[in-house]
C-alpha cells in the first residue's frame, strides 16, 4: 500500500495516513480530518501553541513524511484510502484506478473504505447554521474536511507574496472550524494535517535560482519536479522511481533540483514554491486535537411582576408579569403558579398559572395580566402579605413579592379555598 509517507526519518511516523491514523480514530469515536493545503510544519507548530492556550483543549503535535513529488495531486491521494496509487497517462493521479481531484471523487473512495463518511469543505461548512451541521455529520463515523488558504494564494503570482498572511489566517480558520464543530456537533476528535508544505523567497530570483532545461516531451512540468517516463539526465538534479508508491509506477521517474532552485518554466510566481525534497516541502504535520463536549448552562426564561403597586384594596385584582427575554436554545420555556399567602403561608387567593413560551416577540407581546380572587375573609393592613412565584412543575420558589392587603369592606362573594 502506497504511503502519504516517503522514507523514514527517526521519530517520525512512517505508515499509511489512513489506516493507520484515521481509520482506527474513526472506529472509536467519530472523528473529523482537516486537511490544510500547503499548511507547512511550522504553522502547524504556531496552531498547537494557540490551541494549548485555550480551556478544554488538548493538542498533540508530530510530523510525517509528505509524498515526492511533494505536490497537491499526489499528496491529496495519498491521504485517501487506498489500495493502489497510480497515474494516467496525462500525469493525473488516481486511487484504486478512480479519480480522485474532487470532494465528490474523493467520497467516493472514502466512502468505499468507511460508509458512514462524509467529505466536505472548510467554504462549505462555515456558513452553515447549526442544523445543517446536524443533518450533514450526525451517524458519521469520520469526516474529511479540506481547507485552502495557503497554496490558494502561494500558487498564483498575483497573491504570492501574501502567503504569510495566508499562513496566519489559516490557523485563525481552523481554530474557528474545531470550535465551530464542537459546538454545533459536540465532535470532539480532530487530526490536522497537510498535503506538502512549501518553500518561500521574498527576494526577486536570480538566474541562478533556476534550473535551465532543454526541450523534452511526454513529460509533467512542474517549477519544483518532473514527471517522465524516462530518465532525464538534468545537471544540478536528482532522479527517483515512483515504484514506492506501487510497482505499477516503477516506470515513472521523478526529478527534482538538488537544493532550493526552480526550473526555468514559463510565467510568473516563481516565489511560492513546493513539490521537491526539502523538509520544508515534505516534512507535513500531524497535529490530534482533543476538545470537551460543549456545555451550554440552559435555564427557564425569567418572569417578573411589572405593576408597580403593592396594596390590593379588593377582592379582584388584576396584576401585570414580564417574561423578560424570548425562549432561545439556551433559555427554555417554563410554567409559574402565582398566588398570595400569608406570613404564616396560609394561602388567601386563588392560584393563577402562567405559561412563558414567547420566542421571537417584541417586549409588549412578553407581558401577562393575571387576575387574583381573594378570600373573603379579615385582613390587617399591619400583617405582611406575599405574591409567591413558584415553578409549577418542580414546585421550587423563584420569588416572592410583599404586600399591604387593606381591603374596606368583605362582602361574601360565594368565593372560599
Amino acid at each position: 500500500m502506497a504511503s502519504i509517507l516517503f522514507g523514514v526519518l527517526q521519530g517520525c511516523i512512517d505508515f499509511p495516513f489512513y489506516t493507520h491514523i484515521a481509520a482506527p480514530a474513526a472506529k472509536k469515536e467519530c472523528t473529523v480530518v482537516i486537511i490544510s493545503d500547503g499548511f507547512r510544519y511550522e504553522c502547524a507548530m504556531e496552531l498547537d501553541r494557540r490551541l494549548k492556550e485555550k480551556a478544554n483543549t488538548n493538542s498533540e503535535l508530530q510530523y510525517m513524511l509528505s509524498v515526492l513529488p511533494s505536490y497537491t495531486r499526489l499528496g491529496m491521494a495519498a491521504l485517501l484510502p487506498h489500495k493502489s496509487i497510480t497515474f494516467a497517462a496525462n500525469y493525473d493521479v488516481l486511487v484504486d484506478g478512480e479519480p480522485c481531484a474532487s470532494s465528490e471523487q474523493r467520497e467516493k473512495i472514502i466512502k468505499s473504505y468507511t460508509p458512514k463518511s462524509v467529505v466536505t469543505t472548510y467554504s462549505d461548512v462555515m456558513p452553515m447554521g447549526r442544523e445543517a451541521i446536524r443533518k450533514l455529520m450526525t451517524g458519521m463515523e469520520l469526516i474529511y474536511i479540506y481547507h485552502n488558504q495557503v497554496d490558494a494564494r502561494g500558487d498564483h503570482s498575483a497573491t504570492e507574496n501574501e502567503v504569510f498572511t495566508a499562513a496566519q489566517e489559516s490557523i485563525q480558520e481552523i481554530m474557528n472550524l474545531i470550535q465551530k464543530l464542537t459546538v454545533d456537533k459536540s465532535i470532539t476528535n480532530y487530526i490536522i494535517t497537510a498535503d506538502h508544505g512549501f518553500l518561500y523567497k521574498r527576494d526577486k530570483l536570480d538566474e541562478s535560482d533556476k534550473v535551465g532545461l532543454s526541450k523534452h516531451s511526454g513529460i509533467y512540468l512542474n517549477k519544483r519536479f518532473i514527471l517522465s517516463r524516462q530518465h532525464l539526465d538534468i545537471e544540478g538534479t536528482l532522479s527517483y522511481e515512483l515504484a514506492y508508491l506501487g510497482t505499477e509506477n516503477q516506470e515513472i521517474t521523478v526529478t527534482f533540483p538538488r537544493g532550493p532552485e526552480r526550473f526555468k518554466t514559463p510565467g510568473g510566481g516563481q516565489n511560492y514554491v513546493h513539490g521537491g525534497a526539502s523538509l520544508q516541502e515534505i516534512i507535513i504535520p500531524l497535529l490530534k486535537v482533543k476538545t470537551e463536549r460543549y456545555k451550554v448552562d440552559t435555564s427557564n426564561v425569567e418572569v417578573i411582576l411589572t405593576s408597580l403597586t403593592r396594596k390590593i384594596t379588593n377582592l379582584i385584582t388584576y396584576l401585570d408579569f414580564m417574561q423578560t427575554e424570548n425562549v432561545s436554545d439556551i433559555l427554555k420555556p417554563t410554567k409559574i403558579k402565582v398566588y398570595f399567602e400569608t406570613d404564616s403561608g396560609e394561602k388567601v387567593s386563588d392560584e393563577e398559572l402562567i405559561i412563558a413560551d414567547k420566542k421571537n416577540a417584541p417586549p409588549e407581546k412578553r407581558l401577562f395580566r393575571e387576575k387574583f380572587t381573594f378570600r373573603n375573609r379579615k385582613y390587617s393592613s399591619t400583617d405582611k402579605y406575599y405574591l409567591v412565584m413558584k415553578d409549577a412543575s418542580s414546585d421550587m420558589e423563584i420569588s416572592r413579592y410583599e404586600f399591604i392587603i387593606d381591603i374596606a369592606f368583605a362582602d361574601d362573594f360565594g368565593f372560599s379555598l
